[in-house]
């Protein structure tokens, strides 16, 4: 779903550099959309909460509200 796809497009610009076969932490592998799915109150969390990830910079409010808006809305692929 569109919300899933924003998410994805965050993860992939931030996250998957390490979240991947081969990355500094290749668990879970951010590479394979069931992966975020099944880690989306962790992906808020790390990401929206903390704001400690991604290493070396915060997310913009923007990527952060696509984050919130698809957990809140269930954190599934379909939304």
């Amino acid at each position: 779903g569109p919300l899933f796809l924003a998410v994805k497009q965050v993860i992939q610009a931030n996250c998957v550099s390490c979240h991947a076969p081969g990355g500094q932490q290749p668990n879970p592998n951010f590479t394979i959309d069931c992966n975020i799915a099944e880690y989306a109150t962790l992906i808020r969390t790390r990401a929206v909460i903390q704001g400690n990830m991604p290493p070396g910079g915060a997310l913009s409010q923007a990527d952060k509200d696509k984050i919130n808006n698809w957990v809140n809305a269930g954190g599934k692929l379909n939304q």
